[in-house]
């Protein structure tokens, strides 16, 4: 049982490893937008 449960088990666990670094890629990637996006708003609401 264990045998077959193992290959599995450390099969998802990459999956889910792939998948946090994904999202936190995706994460990085919003927050920088975000952060530009904010700026644009302030150079825009402050004439700078």
């Amino acid at each position: 049982m264990i045998r077959i449960l193992r290959p599995v088990l450390k099969r998802s666990y990459i999956l889910s490893f792939e998948q946090k670094i994904k999202i936190s890629t995706y994460y990085l990637k919003f927050r920088k937008f975000k952060k530009k996006l904010i700026n644009n708003f302030y150079k825009m609401s402050f004439g700078m």
